[in-house]
């Protein structure tokens, strides 16, 4: 080998020297070592990347997001099994007034029962009482209490005055007794009718108010009248009181006959004694008025021959009989 082909390099700060050959093996092999190591650091850095690779995915991006994926999650279940604060007022409101309007449907419902029973209580009070007074006279049989039509009475009174107080009319009632006769007060419309007596007709009052201004009593005679009314009685009851007014006018008449002086005849008794045993088993004690009434009227007719005082508590009496007949048949 000749020294003009030889190439003096350095390596590591020596000399050394090559032949070109040589230098260029040795620049090959250096090559491949640089290639070499050029390829494993970026095998190193490949094997760094993976590693780091490794580490974070799970840690970083997947460690963020499965928190918030599960908080999410959570909250789903939440918002689907809470309601929303309108809807539970509306629900509450629904129910409170479902069961105030219970409450108040029971009360109602109470009130109505108790308005119905009172009601039918009223009814029941209402109606006249059917035990009748005299079990040992009239007719067995019975009928059922219905509407009845009782007839007016009409007739013609003395009228002494006529008084907006009761007090006013019972000062001249005392004046007429101190004198010797009987009168009756009467309260109708609101006002105290002072009547002195009663006659089937204007000519038989006009003689009895004849006998009070011979005493200085002024009088008048006027039409005196007590209206049909329709009545809750049965009808036998009904038919017997009818009777029994159609016996009161017989001694309206009769009365103010004798009181008049202008007949002598007696009452008679016969007949009313008659019609009281008549009377049927639907009689009410509320029938006393009439029974009672003309019973005691026939007993003091009897007396011949009757005394004036007498003759005077008879118109009384017949007054009284009348005004009660008014108040039987009044609607109740």
């Amino acid at each position: 080998m000749r020294d003009s082909n030889k190439v003096s390099i350095r390596i590591n700060g020596d000399k050394h020297n090559t032949n070109p050959k040589e230098q260029e093996a040795q620049e090959e092999i250096i090559g491949g070592k640089e290639e070499q190591a050029s390829a494993m650091e970026d095998w190193m850095e490949e094997q760094a990347k993976k590693k780091d690779k490794k580490s974070k995915p799970l840690s970083s991006k997947n460690s963020k997001k499965r928190p918030a994926t599960l908080f999410q999650h959570s909250q789903w279940k939440k918002q689907k099994l809470t309601m929303p604060a309108n809807m539970k007022q509306i629900l509450m409101s629904g129910v409170s007034a479902i069961f105030v309007s219970v409450i108040l449907g029971i009360i109602i419902l109470r009130l109505l029962v108790g308005m119905e029973a009172d009601t039918a209580a009223q009814q029941n009070t209402s109606l006249p009482a059917t035990p009748p007074v005299n079990t040992s006279q009239g007719n067995a049989a019975t009928s059922q209490p219905g509407v009845f039509s009782f007839p007016e009475v009409s007739a013609f009174v003395i009228q002494r005055g006529v008084f907006s107080e009761q007090v006013n009319a019972e000062i001249r009632q005392k004046a007429l007794s101190s004198e010797g006769f009987s009168s009756y007060v009467w309260e109708k419309g609101g006002q105290f009718y002072l009547l002195a007596g009663v006659a089937s007709t204007k000519e038989e009052g006009k003689a009895i108010a004849s006998l009070l201004e011979k005493e200085g009593f002024e009088t008048y005679v006027k039409e005196w009248s007590v209206a049909s009314q329709n009545r809750q009685s049965a009808s036998k009851e009904g038919d017997w009181i009818v009777d029994g007014m159609s016996e009161w006018k017989e001694m309206v008449g009769a009365s103010a006959r004798l009181l008049a002086g202008t007949s002598s005849e007696s009452l008679d008794a016969k007949a009313v004694s008659v019609w009281r045993k008549e009377m049927p088993n639907e009689a009410t004690e509320q029938t006393a008025f009439l029974s009672e009434g003309l019973a005691n009227i026939a007993e003091s007719g009897q007396a011949v021959p009757a005394d004036d005082a007498m003759l005077w508590k008879m118109q009384k009496e017949l007054l009284q009989v009348w005004h009660g007949y008014e108040a039987f048949i009044k609607p109740e």
